[in-house]
């Protein structure tokens, strides 16, 4: 089954675009049909483009460069997959938010800051443990083999956007907290999900 994959930042260690040529590498080595588009530029884009050409990769890897935000957004909702392999040095990572949007179904590091605000494992997203290639190309090819899992995935990324964190629920959810702290009132926070939810303190170590 043939599936098009997904990846956007700039290409920059932080980011680790090998570890998407490293799934690329192994999926083309198992035969898998797929196209993996890397959308950005930076100091590592050379490299990775040697890699792609020493791993005869060229057939199913293209690097599209940088692009305007609404280029991204329709590769995103052209896409069956988003690869989001940053480590701890990634604060939030806004194209979460936007390739879950875009019904993405997400594979992502555990240590990017908004994935364990914005997903829930094997639910809405799929998580693997930062730097772990193995876990990351076995979620990968989960999802490749089940077509079923990653339609659903897809529906439920959506459905958090939309349903969670979407600026009409962000704007009530903030005029409600605010009008709360206005008025002196002593438990705030709420909401357990989504915006102006409390954000709990993660240690890196929170995915075993």
């Amino acid at each position: 089954v043939s599936a098009s994959i997904l990846w956007v930042a700039r290409f920059i260690d932080v980011k680790h675009p090998e570890h998407a040529i490293e799934v690329a590498k192994r999926l083309k080595a198992d035969g898998y049909d797929f196209n993996l588009n890397m959308i950005g530029n930076g100091e590592l884009e050379n490299q990775v483009a040697e890699m792609i050409d020493k791993n005869g990769l060229s057939d199913c890897v293209h690097l599209l460069g940088a692009m305007k935000p609404d280029k991204v957004r329709e590769y995103m909702e052209n896409s069956e997959m988003f690869l989001f392999t940053s480590d701890k040095g990634e604060g939030w990572g806004a194209v979460l938010n936007e390739s879950m949007n875009s019904a993405c179904a997400v594979v992502a590091s555990h240590a990017i800051g908004s994935v364990p605000l914005l997903m829930q494992d094997g639910k809405n997203g799929v998580i693997y443990k930062d730097g772990n290639l193995d876990e990351l190309y076995s979620n990968v090819k989960r999802l490749m083999d089940n077509t079923e899992l990653r339609k659903e995935i897809s529906r439920q990324a959506y459905n958090t956007m939309l349903k969670e964190w979407n600026p009409e629920n962000a704007a009530k959810k903030l005029l409600n907290l605010s009008k709360q702290i206005l008025e002196g009132q002593k438990k705030l926070f709420p909401y357990k999900d989504g915006v102006c939810s409390k954000a709990e303190k993660f240690k890196n170590n929170w995915k075993k």
